[in-house]
């Protein structure tokens, strides 16, 4: 249910985020009509059918919103109101959401490079606070492409960081074979991102803080057998644009 609700959340907005569904689409629903209770009425005659109700029209305003430009400049994403969703193995994504509650929890961020010289470039990651500015200090940018209303991984990052959790009990984990969707709002001042990676088995000894305890992410995640390489992992979160050293950064 946590999955249908994140997916249902996001697709309003034109960000299809579910692990079977990972392209764009924009909102081509039709708008509904109007119901035939107290808030509406139905009129038929010789001019065919009409509808009424407390609505303009029947309209749906998620159709007229105009159409988001491109971003064109360089811009850094840091999240806020983060979700783990399947394919996230069920506690671990649990545990996670329990460790990200609250705006000071959710340490990752998303840096595009779409007004730098050459091709566009995303980096994914931890970031933190530097003299004013957000710095994500690993991972190598990857290329990205980028259109009206969103930008996307066309690489994988090999590896990022993750935070969770409250002092004194944070954990940073790696993930590998990063990839990222997002749909920008606000002329690049918001974005929406579905974030897909996988957590390796080396990151299993972990140990993730509960209300009831400490569980390791191996245990959570149901544990690990021969030869695995990692569980399938993906988050979704709003983020926020923030200042950043792009400076030092030259995709």
């Amino acid at each position: 249910m946590q999955t249908r609700v994140a997916c249902l959340s996001l697709a309003l907005f034109g960000l299809v985020a579910c692990s079977d569904e990972r392209t764009f689409q924009s909102y081509a629903g039709a708008p509904p009509g109007a119901s035939s209770g107290s808030g509406a009425a139905s009129t038929s005659g010789a001019g065919g059918s009409s509808s009424s109700g407390t609505g303009a029209g029947g309209s749906n305003p998620l159709t007229e919103l105009p159409e988001e430009p491109a971003c064109q400049r360089d811009v850094a994403f840091q999240a806020h109101g983060i979700n783990f969703v399947e394919p996230t193995p069920r506690d671990l994504a649990l545990r996670l959401n329990e460790m990200s509650f609250g705006y000071d929890s959710q340490g990752i961020a998303v840096a595009l490079g779409a007004g730098s010289p050459g091709s566009p470039k995303l980096l994914v990651g931890f970031s933190e606070m530097q003299d004013g500015v957000h710095h994500i200090a690993t991972g190598e940018p990857t290329a990205a492409r980028v259109g009206p209303g969103g930008f996307e991984s066309l690489g994988v990052q090999s590896s990022a960081l993750l935070r969770v959790g409250h002092d004194p009990h944070v954990v940073d984990l790696e993930l590998r074979n990063v990839t990222v969707r997002a749909r920008t709002v606000g002329e690049c001042g918001e974005a929406w991102v579905s974030l897909s990676a996988v957590i390796p088995t080396s990151e299993g000894s972990h140990m993730l803080k509960g209300e009831t305890g400490f569980d390791s992410v191996a245990d959570l995640a149901g544990g690990s057998q021969d030869g695995q390489v990692g569980w399938q992992f993906q988050a979704l979160f709003l983020t926020e644009a923030v200042s950043f050293d792009f400076e030092s950064w030259t995709p």
